[in-house]
């Protein structure tokens, strides 16, 4: 029985690189290091830091040439590894990952710690990828859970590695002004008041779903608010819990009372 093909193992196709917004360079150019097959790929960064989306990112990008891709969490794979009882049932598995391109495995923060069975039959999967020319892309969200940080886990294994940086209030901004229609009437400003605090993507799309539906904002002008009145009106600090540290704009000038040059954040 093909137990992967009974999985959900197709990309979100919501989830592109036309939506994906990281200016960290070697994020951009991604390209060259996906390219290179003798070896695999590793992403890892925090929560909210864009590897799953990436993932996903990079699954459509190549089903978009035409080649086999899948995507699958860890938490499948824990799963697949007690349905597979006989040899036969693992030959059929490893048969299918063999008809793929591309094979994106998510969220290995899950198989840290678990049991020897459950790593070695990870390992396997990378292996038996590496050994038949599947390129393998791996991610992982938390970084002190990183299995793959373990060298002898993965000893003798060529990979390349990617850490995401937490994203700038740039690309907090371009992420949400992308969610954003011309219908919903939200002004740069609010954006760049919620992009300038420091938090999760999740914590930042939050905030602007809530204020866009607030009964307040829909009885204001909001195009003409600053920064510190919709701070000051919505609260913006208060959906991000953590401790504040502002971000700064790097399209952004800040100009020197001594000199006339003006130096870019």
């Amino acid at each position: 029985m093909n137990y992967l093909a009974q999985l959900h193992t197709n990309p979100n196709k919501q989830l592109t690189f036309e939506n994906y917004f990281n200016s960290q360079f070697d994020a951009v150019n991604l390209q060259a290091i996906i390219d290179n097959e003798n070896r695999f790929t590793i992403f890892s960064g925090k929560s909210g830091s864009g590897v799953t989306h990436l993932l996903h990112a990079l699954c459509n990008d190549f089903l978009s040439q035409e080649k086999k891709s899948i995507y699958i969490s860890s938490q499948s794979l824990l799963y697949i590894v007690y349905l597979l009882k006989t040899d036969e049932d693992k030959s059929v598995f490893f048969n299918h990952l063999a008809k793929q391109d591309v094979i994106a495995i998510d969220n290995l923060q899950f198989i840290f710690n678990k049991s020897s069975k459950q790593l070695t039959f990870f390992l396997q999967i990378i292996q038996f990828a590496h050994s038949h020319h599947v390129k393998i892309i791996l991610g992982c969200s938390d970084l002190k859970k990183d299995i793959t940080k373990s060298k002898k886990t993965m000893k003798g294994l060529p990979f390349n590695r990617l850490v995401l940086k937490d994203l700038s209030s740039y690309d907090v901004f371009k992420t949400l002004k992308n969610l954003c229609s011309i219908e919903d009437q939200i002004s740069d400003g609010l954006l760049y008041a919620i992009s300038g605090y420091n938090g999760t993507i999740q914590q930042h799309v939050h905030c602007l779903i809530s204020i866009r539906f607030n009964p307040l904002f829909k009885t204001l002008a909001s195009k003409n608010l600053s920064i510190a009145d919709f701070d000051e009106l919505f609260k913006i600090k208060s959906y991000f819990p953590t401790q504040q540290f502002r971000k700064c704009f790097y399209q952004m000038k800040l100009p020197f009372m001594s000199s006339s040059i003006s130096v870019k954040l």
